[in-house]
Order: structure tokens, then C-alpha cells, then sequence
């Protein structure tokens, strides 16, 4: 084995050979939470054929609330590098060959929480005089729903054993290795919280906006380092 054609790859780009994994997919994004209800307008008030109030007015509803995103799945693990054999009977010049397994899939977003209700308009005053049938405030927004937990991240591939043989034509010729453990999946982001619900008129108080969902908890783990064994003959 030529250990000394061998190194560990820190940016993997620009080999003749590769030997490796397929990354792993992105987690599934979380849902976006339901929205809530609208709040129901108020009763309006309503006088008699003698200028007298028979309905007073109702106030409007409040708004639901905005329902919580979904939480994210995790990143697919890479798919290991699977072993190869390569035989080379004359070699002229150099060639570069590099092996790890796939990166892990990053994990997938938080989904967005639900927009909070409006809330409903307050019944209106009457014609009545003297304002004897007055209006009601309108009901309140409501808040926005949590954004979801982003998804972990998934695993890095498994790394693994190939042998590459060669007769080099000349004194120049020779293969180098690089190898490397694939890395694992980052986090995903939490999802932004939903809106919150417009104020009910008159006088209704708006709603917030709901909190953004935490991040992913777990990286992924590295995958375990691929081996090239290079073996020049003569």
C-alpha cells in the first residue's frame, strides 16, 4: 500500500475517480398550521315605530387562534460508498481518486404556524334618538399559531474499502488518494409564527404574532471514513 498517496480530503473537488455515496434527501418540511376562525359580527340595534330601542346591539367575537406548525422530519442518512476493485495493467501519468460515503440530508423547515382570526365587527347603534340603542365594540384579533420545530439532521454514509492495482509506465506514474468521513445533515430552521388576527370595529384589540419554532436539536453524525489501498506492481 503507497500510505503516503493517501490523504485525508478536506475539499474533494477536482479528482479523476470517485468513489462514493449519494447524499442523503432533505427532511420533510413541517405542515403550516390551520388558521383560525373570523369572529362573528355583532347583532345591530334596532328601535320600534315609536323611536324605542326593541334590540340592543352585540358586541363581535373574538377570533380562533392560529393553529401550531407541523414539526419537521429528519434528513435522510447518505448512502454508504460501496467497495471497488479497479485494476490498471499500464498507467501513464498521474490520476486522482477520492472515496466517502454521502453527506446526510439537511433537516427539513419548521412549517408556518396558522394566522390568527379576525375579530368580528360590534353590532352598530341604531337611529333611535337620544342614543338610546348605541353600538358594541368589536370583538379582538386573535394570535398567531407557534412555527414548527425544524428537523434534525440526518447521518453521514459509511466510508469503504477499495483496492486499486497498477503497473505504472514510467517513473511518473502513480495514483493518490484521497478519503474523507462524509458529514452528517445540518439542523433545520423552525418555521416563522403565523400572523396575528385583525381587531374587530370599533375598538378591538389586534392579535400578536405567534413565536417562530425552535430549530433542529441534532446534527447529524459523520459516517465513518472510506480506505483506499493503492498498490503499485511492477
Amino acid at each position: 500500500m503507497s500510505a503516503s498517496n493517501v490523504v485525508a480530503a478536506t475539499n474533494p473537488t477536482n479528482y479523476d475517480i470517485y468513489i462514493i455515496g449519494e447524499d442523503g434527501t432533505q427532511g420533510v418540511n413541517g405542515t403550516t398550521g390551520t388558521n383560525g376562525q373570523p369572529g362573528s359580527p355583532g347583532t345591530d340595534a334596532d328601535c320600534n315605530w315609536a323611536s324605542e330601542c326593541k334590540r340592543r346591539s352585540s358586541p363581535g367575537a373574538d377570533g380562533g387562534s392560529g393553529g401550531p406548525g407541523g414539526v419537521a422530519g429528519r434528513g435522510a442518512t447518505g448512502n454508504p460508498a460501496q467497495p471497488a476493485v479497479i485494476n490498471i495493467s499500464s498507467l501513464t501519468g498521474q490520476v486522482s481518486i477520492f472515496s466517502a460515503g454521502g453527506k446526510g440530508g439537511d433537516g427539513g423547515f419548521g412549517g408556518p404556524g396558522g394566522a390568527g382570526g379576525d375579530g368580528g365587527d360590534g353590532g352598530k347603534a341604531s337611529s333611535c334618538p337620544a342614543g338610546s340603542c348605541p353600538g358594541s365594540p368589536g370583538g379582538n384579533g386573535a394570535d398567531g399559531g407557534p412555527g414548527g420545530q425544524g428537523g434534525d439532521g440526518g447521518p453521514g454514509g459509511a466510508g469503504a474499502t477499495s483496492t486499486i492495482t497498477y503497473t505504472p509506465a514510467n517513473n511518473t506514474s502513480k495514483i493518490v488518494g484521497g478519503v474523507a468521513s462524509a458529514s452528517g445533515g445540518e439542523v433545520g430552521p423552525g418555521g416563522p409564527g403565523g400572523g396575528g388576527g385583525k381587531a374587530g370595529s370599533p375598538s378591538g384589540r389586534g392579535g400578536q404574532a405567534g413565536p417562530s419554532g425552535p430549530g433542529g436539536v441534532n446534527k447529524g453524525n459523520d459516517g465513518t471514513a472510506s480506505t483506499l489501498n493503492i498498490f503499485p506492481t511492477a
